[in-house]
């Protein structure tokens, strides 16, 4: 049986997706924040625009977050199953 694979390239990758995961959300607080200020200095059409725009993309925020969570999650899942395989192969071969 023969077991390869790279625990720090998946550790890496776990890593830059909660990484990307936060600094995603970081930057959506800062556009709820100015989009938030600037309907209420424009109460009229280009407001409502504006207000429409901000809730489509918060919702796309959360799906894409979602995502990337989902993606941390199975690859700490592979890290795991590649440990166990190691570990599965490694018994076999030293009885």
């Amino acid at each position: 049986m023969w077991v390869s694979g790279n625990f720090g390239q998946l550790g890496d990758l776990q890593q830059s997706i909660v990484a990307t995961r936060t600094g995603v959300e970081g930057e959506q607080e800062t556009w709820r924040a100015q989009t938030n200020q600037l309907m209420e200095a424009w109460p009229d059409q280009a407001g409502l625009d504006l207000q429409s725009f901000s809730e489509a993309a918060d919702n796309f925020g959360r799906v894409n977050g979602e995502f990337l969570q989902m993606l941390g999650v199975a690859t700490g899942r592979a890290n795991e199953a590649l440990q166990a395989a190691l570990n599965t192969a490694s018994r076999a071969v030293n009885g």
